[in-house]
C-alpha cells in the first residue's frame, strides 16, 4: 500500500477517489493536504514497463507505426506547446521527456530549437532515434539520461508527469538539466478541470498507467519544492478528430462516451478526419527555473 503522498510526503489516511481501477488491486486516492491524487498501491516496475509495448499505441491508431493523420494532429497540438515555450525561451537546446516517436521534436526543430529526447519505450524510441540520431535520443528515463547539468534552455513533458511514480524527483532532475532561467513545460491531466468535476470517478484520465494526478494548486507545491516558479498555468488545447477520439475511447472504454462517439462517428464519418480544437481535462503549466536568466526573454 502507498504510505505517503508523492508530492508533499503527508502520511495516510487519504481520501478514496475511485476503487477498482481496471484491476481490483488499484484505487485512486487523494492527499488531504496538497490535493494530489495517485494510485494506491503503485504498480511494480515490471507492470509499468509492460504497458508501453506496441499495443499501448493502439489508442493513437499507430500500433503498426506512424500514420500521416496522427502525425498531423500531434504536430498541430505541439505547435501550440512550442508557442507557449517561446513566450519565455526563443531558441537553444530543448529536451522532450517522453518523446514517443518524436512529433514534438520535429516541430521544435522547425521552430529553431536543437532537439533532444528521452523515451522509455524501445518501440517508439527507436522511431525517434532514426529521425534525430542515437546521440540525441536516450532510450530510458530521465534518471538514466547522460546529459550534463545546465545543458538545456527548455524541457517539455507532455503527457508525462502523470506516468512517473515520483514527480518531485523528476522535477528536481529537470531543474538540474536546465540553464538558469530555463523553462519546463508540463502538460498533464487536471483534477480541477470541468471534465473531472462532471465525470467524477468515471473520469477518462483515470488509467492504470497514470500514477499521479495534478491540479494548479499541487503544481505550485511541486514548483516551490524543486526550485521553480509557476510562470503560467492554463487549460491545454489539443487538436483531435473524430477518428482519433474513437480509437481512444475504444481502448479506454467509458460506459457513456464510448457508445456516444461510435454513434457520432457513424453519423459524421465523411468529416471524421477534420481537425478540431478541444480541451480534454488537461492543463499546461510553464515552470521557470529560479536564478539569473540564460537564453530566456526575461
Amino acid at each position: 500500500m502507498t504510505t505517503s503522498c508523492p508530492v508533499c510526503s503527508r502520511s495516510k489516511p487519504f481520501d478514496v477517489v475511485t476503487r477498482s481501477l481496471r484491476d481490483s488491486r488499484f484505487s485512486v486516492v487523494c492527499c488531504t493536504d496538497c490535493k494530489t491524487s495517485f494510485l494506491d498501491p503503485m504498480p511494480r516496475v515490471e507492470e509499468i514497463r509492460a504497458i508501453y509495448s506496441a499495443d499501448y499505441y493502439k489508442a493513437w491508431g499507430m500500433e503498426a507505426g506512424e500514420t500521416t493523420e496522427v502525425a498531423s494532429m500531434k504536430k498541430m497540438t505541439f505547435a501550440k506547446r512550442i508557442q507557449d515555450i517561446r513566450q519565455h525561451v526563443r531558441s537553444g537546446k530543448i529536451l522532450d521527456v517522453g518523446t514517443a516517436s518524436g512529433f514534438f521534436l520535429e516541430v521544435a526543430r522547425d521552430a529553431g530549437f536543437e532537439p533532444f529526447g528521452i523515451e522509455l519505450s524501445e518501440y517508439s524510441g527507436a522511431i525517434a532515434a532514426r529521425k534525430f540520431g542515437g546521440d540525441h535520443i536516450h532510450i530510458g528515463t530521465l534518471e538514466t539520461a547522460p546529459f550534463p547539468a545546465g545543458t538545456f534552455d527548455a524541457i517539455a513533458m507532455s503527457d508525462l508527469l502523470e506516468h512517473v511514480p515520483d514527480p518531485i524527483e523528476v522535477l528536481r532532475l529537470a531543474n538540474r538539466l536546465l540553464k538558469p532561467g530555463g523553462v519546463l513545460l508540463i502538460m498533464t491531466p487536471n483534477t480541477r478541470s470541468l471534465s473531472s468535476r462532471v465525470m467524477g470517478k468515471n473520469w477518462t484520465h483515470y488509467k492504470l498507467e497514470h500514477l499521479n494526478y495534478s491540479n494548479p494548486g499541487s503544481m505550485e507545491v511541486m514548483a516551490r519544492n524543486t526550485g521553480f516558479r509557476v510562470a503560467s498555468c492554463k487549460p491545454a488545447e489539443k487538436i483531435m478528430n473524430l477518428a482519433y477520439l474513437r480509437s481512444q475511447l475504444c481502448v479506454y472504454r467509458h460506459w457513456a462516451l464510448t457508445p456516444a462517439i461510435r454513434i457520432l462517428y457513424a453519423l459524421c464519418r465523411p468529416f471524421a478526419a477534420a481537425p478540431i480544437s478541444l480541451t480534454m481535462g488537461e492543463m499546461v503549466a510553464i515552470l521557470q527555473k529560479q536564478g539569473s536568466s540564460g537564453n530566456s526573454l526575461n
